[in-house]
C-alpha cells in the first residue's frame, strides 16, 4: 500500500511539473518514495520468506512449502486492549509453557529427593549349573534367592539436601517464568504502542 500510494504521489508531481505547477524537486522526492517504498517491500517479501521457512522447518516440513495461514481475526470494536492480549501471550506462548513444564518437573523432583530417605527393598536371585567335564564327577545345580533392606538411619543430611535443593530448583523455575513473562509483557507492550503510533500516523 505504501509502494502504490508513493507511486499515485509521483504520478501527480510529474503530471503537475509538465504543466508547469510543480517542480523538478517533487518530482525527485517523490522517485525517491517510491524507491525507499519499493525496498521496504523487498525487505518485507524476504523477512515473510524466511519466516515461512522458520515456521515449515517447526513444523518439521520442507522449508520450501508455502504455507498459508487461515486466520480471521475480528477486529475489536472498541480498539485494542493491552491487557486482553498480553493475557492471550501469556496463554498461547510457548516459553510460558515451557516454564510450567520446568516448574512442574521440579516440583516432581521433591518427591523422589523424599523417596531418598524411605527405606530400600532388594531382591536378587541366581542360578549355577556345573557340568561333568570330566566323566567323573557329578552334575550339580544350585539355586539361590536373596533379599535385603535398607534403612537409611544416618546418610550425614544427604537427604535433607536433596530436598532443599529440589526446593530451591522449584523457586528457580519460578522465578525463570516470572522473568519469562517480563520479558513478553515488554514485548507485547513495545508492540502495542508501535500499532498504536501507526495508527496514529
Amino acid at each position: 500500500e505504501a509502494l502504490q500510494n508513493s507511486q499515485e504521489r509521483l504520478s501527480t508531481a510529474e503530471l503537475n511539473f509538465k504543466v508547469g505547477t510543480g517542480t523538478k524537486f517533487d518530482v525527485l522526492r517523490a522517485e525517491t518514495d517510491v524507491a525507499n517504498a519499493r525496498q521496504n517491500l523487498l525487505v518485507s517479501e524476504n523477512r515473510v520468506n524466511l519466516t515461512n521457512a522458520v515456521l515449515a522447518n517447526v513444523l518439521n516440513i520442507d522449508q520450501n512449502t508455502a504455507i498459508k495461514l487461515d486466520v480471521e481475526v475480528e477486529p475489536s470494536k472498541d480498539g485494542l486492549n493491552f491487557d486482553k492480549l498480553l493475557a492471550s501471550a501469556y496463554k498461547l506462548r510457548p516459553e510460558i509453557l515451557q516454564a510450567d513444564a520446568n516448574i512442574a518437573a521440579a516440583e516432581r523432583g521433591i518427591r523422589f529427593a523424599e523417596r531418598s530417605a524411605l527405606p530400600s527393598l532388594g531382591i536378587s536371585a541366581g542360578y549355577q549349573y556345573t557340568p561333568d567335564a570330566s566323566g567323573f564327577t557329578p552334575k550339580t545345580q544350585s539355586w539361590s534367592v536373596s533379599g535385603s533392606i535398607t534403612l537409611p538411619l544416618f546418610d550425614q543430611g544427604l537427604a535433607k539436601a536433596r530436598v532443599s535443593q529440589a526446593k530451591s530448583d522449584i523457586n528457580s523455575a519460578k522465578l525463570a517464568k516470572q522473568m519469562t513473562m517480563d520479558g513478553i509483557a515488554l514485548e507485547i507492550r513495545q508492540n502495542y504502542l508501535a500499532i498504536l503510533e501507526a495508527k496514529d500516523r
